[in-house]
């Protein structure tokens, strides 16, 4: 856990509710400063907003409170004579995607409201990336450096994603059509390059989470890279792993998708499918950590997963009790928000968590992806993954 999310686990009430005041004038929620009791301008911890009511709250037992502050709520409603469409709780506690849907259908139901959790997740990335002045203001947790570390990674991730969605440099000969990648960043990549020869980095593995295909992974050297191609002899290649000296690591593969009898292109989402888009990013996470930990490098790490030209994808989405179709997905690129990894020892499965079930809420699904089980990996075994977790 970093500054920040340490800061915010143990933030006190008040300090808490100027935060997430700021939080959702940056979501751009309209505040009403109406009553007179309360230190946030609203009713006992309640915040009118432009078309409901928000309340915050640290408990670390935070369901039992959304749900009392939902009837309290109710009980505003009815004072002001008001029609409220949306209730809004703000937490430092984490929540996944399948508590959040739980507790959706529970507020809908009780009373026909829409329900907007935002939780520790969202307020680490606001503090760190949007208002780092706030987190050195109420946290004492100066963030510019972290600040300038995160623009840097997300640039240079950026311009990653630029020379593979042109096909340059590596990429000159990778299948054209859409394309998944991860990239895992060490925090000192652009401070401290490992002087090895590239023919000394560790051995390289093809993106995925496959033994192998067509034969053993091809490995090169190209200037300052090493690289592993998963389908050697094929031409043109369907994925490429990097590793830079600099130690930085990026995976792509074009494989995860298809085309139907009819033209359509697919994600292979499907549960169970053996090039299963969830397996295939967890495989990678786990292969590309195991590297960057044989390099030695520096923790932590950021990583992020991205989807390029894949705007003219469907994907299979499950929506309550039905299936549904996205058609298209809702990007023509999308990037992930950048996690980070604290150690190189860590479950691969959860490293990838929070990627696939932004991609999947992205997508539509809004419990997240359906390989996780309350937190827990369900999906495909996950080749390198320790035996032990």
């Amino acid at each position: 856990m970093d500054a920040v999310g340490y800061s915010l686990q143990y933030i006190d009430h008040g300090t808490f509710e100027h935060i997430s005041t700021a939080f959702l004038a940056h979501e751009e929620h309209d505040i009403h400063p109406s009553g007179t009791r309360g230190t946030d301008g609203g009713w006992d911890g309640l915040l009118r907003i432009d078309d409901g009511v928000a309340a915050y709250s640290t408990k670390e037992e935070w369901r039992p409170k959304l749900r009392s502050d939902a009837a309290r709520a109710e009980d505003l409603k009815d004072e002001l004579d008001a029609d409220f469409e949306l209730f809004i709780y703000v937490t430092n506690e984490e929540v996944t995607g399948k508590q959040e849907l739980e507790l959706k259908s529970e507020i809908e139901e009780e009373h026909g409201w829409s329900l907007q959790i935002y939780h520790a997740g969202d307020l680490r990335r606001f503090l760190t990336l949007d208002r780092p002045d706030l987190g050195d203001q109420y946290l004492r947790v100066p963030l510019d450096d972290s600040q300038s570390q995160w623009k840097r990674i997300n640039e240079f991730v950026d311009q990653r994603l630029s020379c593979i969605a042109d096909r340059r440099g590596p990429y000159d000969n990778l299948r054209d059509g859409p394309t998944v990648a991860v990239h895992l960043v060490p925090n000192r990549f652009d401070r401290r390059p490992y002087e090895r020869d590239p023919n000394d980095l560790p051995t390289m593995y093809p993106f995925g989470n496959v033994q192998y295909r067509n034969g053993p992974p091809r490995n090169g050297v190209s200037g300052k890279l090493r690289w592993a191609v998963g389908r050697p002899g094929e031409d043109p290649r369907w994925d490429l792993s990097v590793l830079s000296r600099s130690g930085w690591y990026e995976a792509v593969s074009t494989e995860m998708f298809s085309v139907d009898d009819n033209g359509n292109h697919w994600i292979n989402n499907k549960t169970r499918f053996p090039d299963h888009l969830d397996t295939q990013v967890a495989g990678t996470f786990a292969r590309g950590l195991a590297t960057l930990k044989e390099l030695d490098a520096t923790t932590p790490i950021f990583a992020a997963v991205s989807l390029l030209d894949a705007g003219k994808c469907h994907m299979k989405v499950t929506k309550t009790h039905t299936t549904d179709y996205v058609d298209p997905f809702p990007s023509d690129k999308y990037k992930t928000g950048l996690e980070v990894i604290e150690s190189t020892d860590v479950d691969p499965a959860d490293a990838a968590r929070p990627h696939l079930n932004e991609i999947m809420r992205e997508a539509g699904n809004s419990p997240g992806s359906e390989n996780y089980s309350d937190d827990e990996w369900v999906g495909e075994q996950i080749l390198g993954r320790s035996n032990t977790v």
